[in-house]
C-alpha cells in the first residue's frame, strides 16, 4: 500500500521535506499525519528494494532513532545514504554459512514455513495442504521403517512432526542465507556502512557510537562457542556474521568502540541458581517416565514427550553452567573504556554480551531470600526497544561499589 501510495499520491498525499536539522514527513489529505524527526537523533538509515521496486526504480527509506523510525520512497537513483568508495570488507563464503547456520532459529522457521504454507492454500486452494500431509506422512512412513531395521521404535507421529520442523529450519535457513549473501561492510568518518541481499537488496548506515543506545550486541550459541565465533550487530543490524572471538576486539576498535573487559564474575558457589528451573522439570519429567514403566503404560507417544522433554532439559542445565562461567559486568564506574560498560548474560539458550554508554541503561539490582543469606543479587539492565538482560549471582557488595559513582539516571 506504501508503495503504490508513494507513485500514484504522493503529490496531494505525501510531502517530505529535508533541512539541516529535521526530517519531515507528512502524510495524509483529510486527516494529516506528520512526522519530524530531529537529524542529530538518528543512529540508523536502511534501504530496503525489493525485485518490484528495482522494476519501478524506487526503494524504500527506513530512518530510526530510539523512540521510533520512519519510512518513505524514493527514486533509485538518489544516492540516500550513499556507500562510501573506501575500503570494503566481505566476510568468507564459509563465515556466511557459519552466520546464517548460527541465526536461524527452529521456532521461527516454524511460523515461516507455516506463513507460506498459508500462502500457498490461499493461492491453489485446500488441496495443497492435503497434499503436503499426505508427503509427510508418506516419508515419515519410510523413516519408520528404516529405523526399525535398526530395532528402533519412534511413533509416526513423532516423525512427521519432526519433518515438518525440519523443513521449516531449511526454509529459515535459506532465508537467513539470501539475505547475507554479497555481504560487505565499510567504516568511514565514523560510520559504519553495510551491504547485503540477492533478491531483496539491503543497505544501512549506522551511527555506532551514540550516547543513548547500546555500542553492539554480541550474540553466541552453543555451537559458536564451539567454533570459537562470536555474531556482532549494531542497532539490530548484523555487521559481523561470524567473525573469530579473538578478533572481537579489533573489529568493535575498527567500529570506534572501545570494550572494557569483565571485572566481575559470576560466582560459580552459586551454581544451582542458574540450573534450578532446568533441574526441576528435568526431575518432573524423569519421575513421569518411571511411572509410566512402573505402571507399564503402551502411550509411546506420551513416553517420546517425556523422553524429549527430558533431554532437553538436561542439555539446557549443562548448557546454562557454561554460560555462567561467562558471565559478568564491567560499569562504567570503574573509569575503563571513557565511559563504556560491559555485561555479558545468558537469555534463553544463548549468550549475549552488550556493550552501551552508562547513561543508556537502567540498572536495577534483586535479591531473592536465597541470595540474601550468600550476599549475592542480580543486575536487571533495560535498554531502548524494551531491550533487557539479567546478569545473575553476582557479589552484591561488588555490584554497589561499581555502581555507586554511576549516575543517577542510570540506576534504579
Amino acid at each position: 500500500m506504501n508503495f503504490l501510495l508513494y507513485f500514484v499520491l504522493r503529490k496531494y498525499f505525501v510531502r517530505l521535506d529535508f533541512s539541516e536539522k529535521e526530517v519531515s514527513l507528512e502524510k495524509g489529505l483529510l486527516l494529516k499525519r506528520v512526522s519530524v524527526m530531529p537529524r542529530a537523533a538518528i543512529i540508523r538509515a536502511s534501504v530496503r528494494r525489493t525485485p518490484i521496486m528495482r522494476l519501478f526504480r524506487a526503494k524504500e527509506i527506513a530512518l530510526f532513532t530510539l523512540c521510533g523510525k520512519i519510512t518513505f520512497f524514493l527514486p533509485s537513483n538518489e544516492p540516500f545514504p550513499p556507500f562510501p568508495e573506501c575500503e570494503v570488507f566481505r566476510p568468507k563464503a564459509s563465515e556466511l554459512l557459519f552466520g546464517a547456520f548460527i541465526n536461524t532459529r527452529a521456532l521461527g522457521g516454524v511460523f515461516v514455513f507455516s506463513a507460506v504454507l498459508r500462502r500457498f492454500t490461499a493461492i491453489f486452494g485446500s488441496e495443497y495442504w492435503g497434499r503436503l500431509i499426505l508427503v509427510l506422512s508418506r516419508t515419515a512412513e519410510e523413516l519408520e521403517r528404516a529405523l526399525k531395521f535398526f530395532h528402533v521404535a519412534v511413533p509416526r507421529i513423532t516423525l512427521v512432526i519432526s519433518l515438518f520442523a525440519l523443513g521449516s529450519w531449511v526454509i529459515a535457513f535459506v532465508r537467513k542465507l539470501l539475505h547475507l549473501s554479497r555481504f560487505s561492510v565499510a567504516v568511514k568518518s565514523g560510520v559504519v556502512y553495510v551491504k547485503s541481499g540477492i533478491t531483496t537488496l539491503y543497505e544501512h548506515a549506522l551511527v555506532p557510537n551514540s550516547e543513548n543506545a547500546p555500542f553492539a550486541v554480541c550474540c553466541e550459541s552453543v555451537t559458536a562457542l564451539i567454533a570459537r565465533r562470536v555474531q556482532v550487530s549494531l542497532h539490530g543490524v548484523m555487521t559481523a556474521p561470524a567473525v573469530k572471538s579473538r578478533e572481537l576486539p579489533q573489529l568493535l576498535k575498527a567500529f570506534g568502540i572501545n570494550a572494557p573487559k569483565i571485572l566481575l564474575r559470576t560466582r560459580t558457589r552459586a551454581f544451582f541458581g542458574h540450573i534450578a528451573a532446568p533441574i526441576s522439570w528435568f526431575a518432573v519429567f524423569a519421575v513421569s517416565v518411571i511411572a509410566l514403566n512402573i505402571t507399564q503404560s503402551s502411550a509411546m507417544l506420551f513416553k517420546t514427550i517425556l523422553y524429549a522433554g527430558a533431554i532437553i532439559e538436561l542439555y539446557a542445565a549443562v548448557l546454562f553452567l557454561v554460560y555462567m562461567r561467562r558471565s559478568g559486568a564491567a560499569f562504567a564506574a570503574e573509569k575503563i573504556g571513557a565511559g563504556t560498560s560491559r555485561v555479558t548474560a545468558r537469555r534463553g539458550l544463548r549468550l549475549y554480551t552488550i556493550i552501551f554508554p552508562e547513561k543508556s541503561a537502567l540498572v536495577k539490582i534483586s535479591q531473592s531470600v536465597f541470595q540474601r543469606k550468600g550476599r549475592l543479587c542480580n543486575v536487571k539492565l533495560s535498554f531502548a526497544k524494551r531491550r533487557k538482560l539479567t546478569v545473575r549471582q553476582l557479589s552484591e557488595s561488588a555490584v554497589r561499589r561499581m555502581l555507586i559513582n554511576m549516575p543517577s539516571s542510570g540506576r534504579g
